[in-house]
């Protein structure tokens, strides 16, 4: 199966720059399908923003357009978390943005696992999972949410745009085999010291970065 969550743009992204990071991130899903096949899940996490000077926010519907989308889940956060620059800046909206879409692409042959559809139905379509990192600051990706995500599916985990590696952490407590792709050596150094056991990193800076191909193995090199 596949989780990743898009890479966070940077504040009030201008709309030449989010129609680049569209077609990267439709790339990046459309081979995700292709190795997960009919039989297995793509989880695409989406935090949505607004464009250029606030007038617009984008809620991922232009990137996941065309794709077999199963269902889709309401991560939210309280509201802390949150920071000024997420919500329209002089446009009467004070609140702050605190959520992030989740979307469930899979062929025709996938079926949530027996074990998780219960809990899946209690749980509902809306999780609230607080990030970790500091109040004020950009969520980062939960280790609770990662684990919820992973039962949805089976076997070999796959991140190609991992971050600090939550998702293979996650993994890794299931017992399952990962695969992590990512372009950004100061995610890669964190995830390092996040597997040796040395606790959780800062909040890291993000970036839109083309994720290089690793070498076969379970941690990606330079």
């Amino acid at each position: 199966m596949v989780l990743t969550m898009a890479p966070r743009l940077v504040d009030r992204v201008s709309r030449a720059e989010y129609a680049d990071h569209v077609d990267r991130q439709r790339e990046i899903i459309q081979e995700c399908l292709h190795v997960v096949g009919d039989f297995d899940v793509v989880m695409y996490v989406h935090r949505p923003r607004w464009l250029g000077d606030g007038s617009a926010v984008e809620l991922g519907a232009d990137i996941i357009e065309g794709f077999p989308l199963r269902q889709s889940v309401i991560w939210t956060w309280p509201a802390r978390y949150g920071r000024a620059a997420d919500s329209p800046a002089g446009r009467g909206v004070p609140l702050s943005q605190n959520y992030a879409i989740i979307f469930i692409f899979a062929g025709r042959s996938w079926a949530v696992p027996q074990a998780a559809a219960a809990r899946l139905r209690q749980r509902g379509a809306v999780w609230m999972i607080p990030p970790p990192g500091r109040a004020n600051a950009p969520p980062e990706f939960p280790l609770e949410l990662a684990r919820r995500c992973l039962a949805l599916g089976r076997g070999r985990v796959l991140d190609p745009q991992a971050g600090t590696g939550t998702t293979a952490l996650a993994a890794a407590e299931q017992g399952r085999e990962w695969t992590l792709f990512d372009g950004d050596d100061e995610h890669l150094a964190a995830f390092e010291l996040r597997l040796a056991g040395k606790g959780e990193p800062d909040p890291l800076p993000s970036r839109l970065s083309a994720p290089r191909t690793p070498p076969q193995g379970r941690i990606p090199r330079s």
